[in-house]
């Protein structure tokens, strides 16, 4: 009977020691941009989303916002084939810019900038 009460006893201390995950603010950024952007990213579920978004003019911007947990993947891609191209690319955990791209367009070359990691990015 005491081996029991210890199991017990044990077994609930080890459920108390466990951490749940931290939770952050993860802001997915596009701007800068003079023309349609294919935009991918990482929502908070794991599932990779897309959209097209016309930009009129470097004013124009886009973004996603999610709450994600310590360890989840975030990624962000942004691709424009236009002459004249350009685009910034931002993720913010926290309000703090963690990872940032930005590009414009050179002939015969694609426009695109990927940018991914982990939650937290130290």
């Amino acid at each position: 009977m005491k081996k029991l009460y210890f199991l017990i006893s044990l077994l609930l201390i080890m459920s108390a020691c466990t951490k749940a995950p931290e939770v952050h603010v993860v802001r997915y950024e596009a701007d800068k941009a003079t023309s349609a952007l294919s935009i991918s990213w990482m929502d908070e579920n794991g599932t990779l989303q897309q959209t097209t978004q016309d930009f009129n003019s470097t004013e124009d911007s886009w973004s996603f916002t999610g709450t994600f947990e310590e360890g989840d993947i975030i990624y962000l891609s942004g691709i424009y084939s236009e002459e004249g191209g350009s685009q910034r690319l931002r993720i913010l955990i926290d309000g703090k810019a963690v990872r940032q791209g930005e590009n414009e367009y050179l002939p015969g070359e694609e426009g695109r900038i990927t940018l991914s990691g982990v939650v937290p990015i130290d």
